[in-house]
């Protein structure tokens, strides 16, 4: 079958403190993570491998998405994510911020800044069976109900694996 689009879903560093993979007499444990040259380094890494997947897809007229960090700008210091810059560049056909909270005003407030810093092609990520996150059919679509009206173009669900027919069901309610 013919493929409609490749979603990156792991693009970025594992984690802030990164910096310490070498730790040779040299360098190790010298460089502050804070360092403004070394986070834009980071930044500009994984941005030059979204600009290589973006020409890929491009050139198979497939579309190009990514999961990403939902707390701007701190995602681009933390693990070199700048996915509204991505947004802005047109490198993205449409962004997934991982939204996995059990709190329904957070993912609404989340879902606001994230419609002022992107517009269109915001899919805000629900957690519906995470380590940060577990709701209720009833709470998943309260909050894909809230991120919805907070100006999101659609949901995710992470992961398909953990919907139930009561999900389903529940979900199928609000996009009718």
């Amino acid at each position: 079958y013919e493929v409609d689009g490749v979603h990156l879903d792991y693009i970025r560093y594992p984690e802030l403190h990164y910096y310490r993979a070498c730790a040779c007499p040299d360098c190790g444990g010298k460089l502050d993570p804070l360092n403004e040259e070394w986070v834009l380094r980071r930044a500009s890494n994984v941005t030059s491998f979204v600009e290589e997947v973006r020409d890929l897809a491009g050139e198979r007229g497939v579309e190009l998405s990514a999961a990403v960090f939902p707390h701007y700008p701190a995602c681009v210091v933390e693990v070199g994510q700048d996915w509204v810059s991505w947004c802005e560049l047109g490198l993205l056909d449409w962004v997934a911020p991982m939204t996995y909270t059990n709190i329904t005003l957070v993912a609404k407030r989340l879902a606001q800044e994230h419609s002022a810093l992107v517009k269109g092609g915001l899919y805000e990520g629900l957690g519906q069976r995470r380590s940060i996150s577990n709701l209720s059919p009833e709470k998943l679509a309260e909050q894909a109900k809230a991120v919805l009206e907070a100006g999101a173009d659609g949901i995710i669900v992470f992961s398909h694996s953990s919907l139930s027919q009561r999900d389903l069901e529940v979900l199928s309610q609000i996009f009718k």
